[in-house]
């Protein structure tokens, strides 16, 4: 009696269906990333222009006409950043003219940027933003060349060395 009770019991229990409730079980992992810090420039325009130069005429400053060369950052290097002429330094020629000129050293302004949210659809933080500008003088001389008009140019192309 006792077995066929039991049957009874077990036929009951497979006959209806099971109720499902919501369960939740843990399952951590984790999530990670190679960063690597860097700047990028995102505006460099500007010519430094002396206009017309009369030889022995007295030294022309580029004034008013600065070069900004603007960069956005990972936010924490920036603050770092230098800017330098490369192997030729603040001097240079330019020809055919054969006119000396020196750059003065670039000035820097530095803004913080914001982190990232972490709440869903959060802000993607902004960078740090540098400018950095500088302008030029030429100096007094003599220059080179034959009698010309229009007066001959010169020009050189130059490349500003950004290290962060």
């Amino acid at each position: 009696m006792k077995k066929l009770a039991l049957l009874a019991a077990v036929a009951a229990l497979t006959a209806v269906p099971m109720l499902s409730h919501a369960a939740s079980a843990p399952a951590p992992f984790t999530v990670t990333v190679k960063f690597t810090p860097s700047c990028v420039v995102t505006s460099a325009t500007g010519v430094i222009d002396f206009g017309t130069y009369t030889a022995f005429a007295g030294p022309i400053t580029s004034t008013g006409v600065s070069v900004p060369v603007a960069l956005s950052c990972s936010r924490g290097i920036g603050a770092n950043a230098t800017a330098a002429y490369g192997e030729t330094g603040a001097s240079g020629v330019l020809s055919p003219a054969n006119l000396r000129y020196t750059l003065s050293d670039p000035t820097k302004s530095f803004g913080v940027g914001s982190p990232a949210t972490g709440i869903a659809g959060g802000d993607i933080g902004t960078p740090d933003t540098i400018t950095f500008k500088f302008s030029g003088t030429l100096l007094q001389q003599a220059g080179s060349g034959p009698s010309a008009s229009p007066p001959i140019g010169g020009s050189e192309a130059r490349t500003l060395i950004i290290s962060f």
